[in-house]
């Protein structure tokens, strides 16, 4: 699998962009994050996810025992989120 360089979701369909820099329109089933439509960065678009909430894009996919922290370890993200 292919993983997603916004979110670190590793069920992406393709690579987000070959080996020529085109990239492949997928969607991630995560974050939303289009490849080769979306204008924002990759850090301004997680940062807009992060605020947002981390919803899924699509639901109905997302694993029962899923944590954005431990799936964001993946692509060198670390949240530092206070102790509550």
């Amino acid at each position: 699998m292919n993983s997603c360089p916004v979110c670190g979701y590793d069920g992406l369909n393709a690579p987000p962009f070959d080996e020529e820099g085109n990239p492949s329109y997928d969607i991630c089933n995560c974050c939303g994050y289009e490849f080769g439509f979306d204008e924002e960065n990759f850090d301004e678009y997680r940062l807009k996810w992060l605020t947002s909430g981390t919803k899924w894009f699509n639901p109905k996919v997302q694993p029962k025992d899923w944590i954005a922290s431990e799936q964001l370890l993946k692509i060198g993200v670390r949240l530092d989120i206070p102790d509550a």
